[in-house]
Parts: structure tokens; sequence; C-alpha cells
């Protein structure tokens, strides 16, 4: 497992050999209510070479536990997260792209 120096660092090798996006991508990009049309058309050109998509979603915290029998602990896993996503807005939202290689864009 690499620490998140020798992966970022092994990412550029590899995006070196990939095409190359329009603009140049940053790792971390805040996206506001005031730029978030313009991030999501530069997201979506940078989709079209980076087509694998990772989601975190980063919630407040536990709000609620679901009741009721459950199959098993990942049916009351999948419950817990549920009911808590149902009842929370997330706090940050963050995706990752990457081709089919797994090289990301260019930091």
């Amino acid at each position: 497992m690499m620490n998140h120096k020798a992966a970022e660092a092994h990412g550029a090798h590899h995006a070196r050999r990939s095409a190359a996006p329009k603009r140049q991508f940053i790792a971390a990009q805040e996206v506001w209510a005031h730029n978030l049309e313009e991030e999501m058309i530069n997201l979506r050109d940078i989709a079209e070479v980076y087509q694998h998509i990772t989601i975190e979603v980063l919630l407040p915290k536990v709000v609620a536990s679901p009741t009721g029998p459950f199959g098993d602990y990942v049916e009351y896993n999948y419950s817990m997260l549920r009911c808590n996503v149902d009842l929370t807005k997330a706090l940050q939202i963050i995706l990752t792209l990457s081709d089919s290689k797994g090289n990301r864009p260019k930091a």
C-alpha cells in the first residue's frame, strides 16, 4: 500500500503517458454555488478521458439507528447508512477521477 505522496508521484508518472486534458486540473477544487456550473462543465470535459469516478460523502454524524429485524450485519449497516443519509445533509462530497488503468488527472 502506498502513502499519499507515493500515490501522487505514481499517478503523475502515469498521467504523463496519457492524453493531456484541455486544461490543468488541480488535485482539489472547491465548488460553491457561484462556481458550480463552471466546475460541472470542467468535470464533464475531464471525464471524457478519466471515466472512472469514486464518490466519497462526508456526513455530519450518526443521528439515527434503524430498528427491526435484519438478516445479517451487512443489512443492518446498509440500513444505518441509508437512514442517516436520508436525515442529514452532506458536509462534503469528494470525487476522484481516474482512467481505466487508475491514472488520475495531473495536479
